[in-house]
């Protein structure tokens, strides 16, 4: 089955969006796309005082909404990509939330130890490649339990996105006991992981993860999310069918989709 799902997609709602949500429909038509999330940041700082960097749902919602219903041909879903840090977080992003018509909610960890940003050179300083990538995967290892209302965790690579080293490959090795205890956190509250197709910077790229997924599928993992992670249309389904190959190849059962929090399983 040709599962034509983009789901991790940032527009000018965001605050590092460059596009508005038009420019993404009609890439994702000219794909021909069957499903588009639209999954705007809600962000908190990971330390005081607290500010929300997030998208206005004053704005956003009946924006969504509007394309939704005019839209012919392609179904488009309201996410969000929230913050994954403490219960302070959780409380505020929750309190944020309520009562928006969400379909799909991506849990992130974007920051590590206090506010720092692996996406940016000065978390690298002064470490080597498994001491920055170590740190990362812990702070998700912590974090995960608080993602409880959330349905997949996101980016378990995001940390090797910027990465200065030669060899940027991101592997279960780097880390086995945090990683299960990500999975053996999640797996039992019915939240999956998402195949976030970002971090490979060209067409080409080796795509790891193999093992990863695999260890997610041994401890019970079932279902992933694919996403773009998307902030410009030309990115839009980025490697999207290498994606569905690696998670065949890791033995995951199913791609999900969502609506109004509650997953749909195609089977792989």
């Amino acid at each position: 089955m040709d599962m034509r799902f983009d789901y991790h997609v940032h527009t000018t709602f965001s605050h590092d969006g460059r596009y508005p949500p038009e420019a993404f429909i009609a890439r994702a038509k000219e794909l021909g796309l069957e499903e588009l999330c639209f999954t705007e940041h809600i962000e908190l700082d990971t330390c005081p005082p607290w500010e929300y960097t997030s998208a206005d749902y004053s704005k956003w919602t009946p924006k969504m909404l509007a394309l939704r219903a005019e839209t012919k041909g392609l179904s488009i879903k309201l996410g969000a990509e929230t913050t994954l840090w403490n219960e302070h977080t959780r409380a505020f992003t929750l309190d944020y939330i309520k009562g928006q018509p969400l379909d799909f909610i991506i849990g992130s960890v974007h920051a590590v130890d206090g506010g720092i940003d692996p996406y940016l050179q000065p978390y690298f300083e002064g470490y080597t490649k498994q001491q920055a990538y170590e740190r990362y995967i812990r702070q998700i290892a912590e974090s995960a339990k608080f993602a409880d209302y959330c349905n997949v965790i996101g980016h378990l690579d995001y940390v090797a996105k910027q990465a200065p080293y030669p060899d940027r490959t991101f592997t279960y090795a780097l880390c086995p006991d945090a990683f299960d205890t990500i999975f053996k956190t999640i797996i039992p509250r019915g939240i999956g992981l998402e195949i976030n197709t970002s971090v490979f910077k060209t067409k080409d790229e080796a795509m790891w993860g193999l093992d990863i997924f695999t260890r997610y599928r041994e401890l019970g993992g079932e279902f992933v999310t694919i996403g773009s992670d998307s902030h410009v249309p030309e990115r839009l389904g980025w490697r999207r069918e290498d994606a569905i190959a690696l998670a065949r190849a890791a033995g995951i059962r199913y791609i999900a989709t969502f609506e109004r929090l509650k997953p749909k399983f195609h089977k792989i």
